[in-house]
């Protein structure tokens, strides 16, 4: 399972881009099957990726800002900073620890500060690393990934059956890894064209090196492999860059979704059906033929995955899928449902809007005025979701040193 960070899919081959960002991601692309409509259960990596480890909405696992820091002046805050850190409860099984239940070895690199022991991503594996940056250096690149990976693949390749994750976080903020033109230090004052153009080239650093990495692994076609992205990022669209709180538009809710499995029956298509990042978890147990938990946000997407059904028709198209965006401390927050071919925002100031993404997918053209009735059956939608909230995360403390603040702040992760 590979996690590509910030990842928005209109930037891959695999989903129009006319440069191939991404030539490996783009060649495995053929032989699997790509879902063109997949959105995140958030907007950023904490929730993001916790919904993709146990199968729900963050109203399900609770994690809403995960390693977030809200920074006040320094005359108060005496250093380390102590900051209150969401974390997955512990009687959620996460994904590892269900493979690691049933006979699988687990190992985990990420690369992204989020993905620790802090929130409760290192449950389950027998070998986790949370890689360190290098020296003036917000987060570890693809290339720390691999050496990481690198030490333990006599081991992995010695496993039988066994599961891999990979987070890689090169195209987040910064984009730090490409060469010359391309990287930035400063993405939201460069020029629009000098940004794409940083963006992509992180992107092509990647896929570099998830070849490398999946041929020291030795991937071959009895290996179940997904591509994820945990949110997507802003380059202008709806006057934001990044993807800081609190929205939920296409360009930052968006994500790639890929499978690729042709000894399990999963034949190269195109999915148009809409798919949740909380579907992951139950799908890969649904291959493995292990029985997933009852109290899932997300269901078996295997059915289209091998076109069982039409995606245009009957429950797939009324289904609802849920994403929210929480600031805590300035008690913000955005939430929004898709339907078929609609998705409603109610954002963070308080206004519904509503799009037809299929006819307006960069969601420029508000529908709600024309459409009362559509507006107010998906607000029946999110408030039936919302009220099904089972858990508050449980909480740990975490403490940040001035450095650890810096490459926060260079993530996005320290709001003042």
């Amino acid at each position: 399972m590979v996690l590509m960070d910030t990842l928005r899919p209109d930037h891959l081959r695999a989903y129009g881009y006319e440069s191939d960002t991404a030539p490996f991601l783009t060649a495995l692309s053929k032989k699997g099957v790509v879902f063109s409509e997949a959105i995140s259960s958030s907007s950023w990596t904490a929730p993001s990726t916790a919904s993709l480890f146990v199968g729900g909405y963050p109203t399900f696992h609770g994690v809403v800002e995960g390693l977030m820091a809200n920074k006040v002046r320094a005359s108060e805050a005496p250093l380390p900073m102590r900051i209150e850190i969401n974390r997955i409860p512990t009687d959620i099984p996460t994904l590892p620890e269900i493979l690691r239940d049933n006979g699988y070895r687990t190992f985990g690199v990420g690369a992204n500060p989020n993905i620790g022991p802090e929130i409760g991503f290192s449950r389950g594996f027998d070998r986790f690393k949370r890689v360190a940056p290098t020296m003036g250096l917000a987060h570890a690149s693809a290339k720390q990934v691999h050496a990481a990976l690198s030490g333990w693949i006599p081991e992995i390749r010695g496993s039988d059956p066994y599961f891999v994750y990979l987070h890689y976080n090169d195209p987040h903020a910064g984009y730090a890894f490409a060469s010359p033109p391309t990287m930035l230090k400063h993405v939201r004052e460069a020029a629009p064209a000098a940004r794409v153009a940083s963006y992509d080239a992180q992107i092509r650093y990647l896929d570099e090196w998830i070849e490398r990495s999946f041929a020291a692994l030795g991937v071959a076609e009895d290996t179940l492999v997904v591509f994820v992205s945990d949110h997507g990022e802003g380059m202008g669209e709806h006057g934001r860059i990044g993807h800081g709180c609190c929205s939920l538009h296409g360009e930052v809710n968006r994500i790639a979704m890929m499978w690729i499995a042709p000894r399990l029956g999963l034949a190269a298509r195109r999915v148009d059906a809409n798919a949740s990042i909380v579907d992951v978890l139950p799908t890969v147990l649904d291959l493995l033929e292990i029985p997933a938990g009852e109290s899932l946000d997300g269901r078996s997407l295997l059915e289209l995955m091998r076109g069982a059904e039409s995606p245009d028709q009957g429950e797939w198209e009324a289904r609802s899928l849920l994403a929210h965006r929480a600031h805590v401390k300035k008690k913000l927050e955005s939430w929004a449902v898709v339907r078929g071919r609609h998705k409603l925002i109610e954002g963070e100031d308080g206004l519904v809007r509503l799009f037809d993404v299929r006819a307006d997918p960069g969601e420029q053209h508000d529908l709600s005025e024309q459409h009362p009735d559509t507006v107010e059956s998906m607000r029946s939608d999110l408030d039936k979701l919302r009220a099904a909230r089972r858990v508050e995360s449980e909480t740990s403390i975490g403490e940040l040193s001035v450095a650890d603040q810096e490459r926060l702040r260079a993530l996005g992760y320290v709001h003042d």
